[in-house]
């Protein structure tokens, strides 16, 4: 993939929102569930913490990229 190429897949606006704006809202609502299910059971469902921690990394490798390729501050 090519910087513009990369740059245009995560912050391209489609109806306002971006897949970096997804992603982040896809987290927060894994978060949510993760945590209620916490609360409720005293633990979540099986690899919802694996999943949980793989989107973080994702969305922090993505960011140092877009940073480094001088996209957002």
């Amino acid at each position: 993939m090519t910087r513009a190429e990369f740059i245009e897949h995560w912050l391209s606006n489609e109806d306002g929102r971006s897949n970096l704006d997804y992603l982040e809202e896809g987290i927060g609502e894994h978060e949510a569930q993760y945590a209620s299910e916490c609360g409720l059971y005293g633990d979540a469902g099986p690899g919802q913490g694996l999943r949980l921690r793989e989107m973080r990394a994702t969305l922090a490798n993505v960011k140092r990229q877009l940073r480094r390729l001088g996209a957002i501050a």
